[in-house]
């Protein structure tokens, strides 16, 4: 009975969203639609919908620290936000603790 009870809470607990679950992988979106509102796609001139050859990039990462904030963000090519990463990925390698 108690492993039953066990396995049912770690279930549940697995379930729930968590916060980072709502903000997603890039971020929370009523921050980047704020960023979209004061700086409209600059292939484009858009506020809202695609930007073609562009993305919404943050200054300073937030794995770094860098804030979920406009003002952290701005528009990046495709090409320069590949190196980028690319970059930040060899940069975390090396820091990487080995265990």
């Amino acid at each position: 009975m108690k492993l039953t009870c066990t396995v049912i809470a770690c279930l549940v607990l697995a379930a729930a969203p968590s916060a980072q679950a709502k903000k997603g992988a890039h971020g929370d979106s009523s921050q980047r639609a704020a960023f979209r509102q004061a700086n409209p796609c600059p292939s484009n001139g858009e506020t809202t919908g695609t930007c073609p050859g562009f993305v919404i990039a943050y200054i300073r990462p937030r794995s770094c620290g860098g804030a979920d904030s406009p003002e952290n963000m701005h528009w990046q090519s495709v090409e320069m936000a590949k190196q980028r990463d690319k970059d930040e990925l060899k940069a975390c390698n090396k820091v990487q603790i080995r265990v």
